[in-house]
């Protein structure tokens, strides 16, 4: 299992990235998350997933991708909803530079943690 941190300084948040190596792994992963909110378990594991999580002191939000299905259509489809949350967590509109911005840096950062730990997304070809 995999646990990585991205932290966005100019908002002032973090965004964690956990890579499952299995579908049981990812389904216990999210499910630890939702019992800390006291939520409902989930009982089957998704392709990929995004939550947020607020406190008093930060928002982060979890990326949560099964490796076997890591590919970049769908890394860029779930860090398009984060990217998202947090502009909108902020009361910023979600497009224009502002949302052009974030997204080349996130994406970089991204494709840097991916790199650096030996995972290679996939094309959808």
């Amino acid at each position: 299992m995999f646990h990585g941190k991205i932290y966005v300084p100019i908002f002032e948040c973090t965004v964690k990235v956990v890579i499952a190596p299995n579908d049981a792994s990812m389904l216990r992963s999210i499910n630890y998350y939702l019992r800390k909110r006291k939520d409902e378990p989930w009982l089957t594991p998704p392709e990929a997933a995004f939550m947020v999580e607020h406190n008093d002191y930060t928002d982060s939000y979890i990326l949560f991708f099964n490796k076997k299905n890591l590919t970049v259509n769908l890394i860029n489809h779930e860090k398009s909803h984060v990217l998202e949350q947090i502009l909108l967590d902020r009361q910023i509109r979600s497009t224009g530079e502002v949302r052009s911005y974030l997204d080349g840096w996130f994406s970089n950062k991204l494709t840097l943690m991916f790199r650096d730990n030996g995972f290679k997304p996939y094309g959808t070809l």
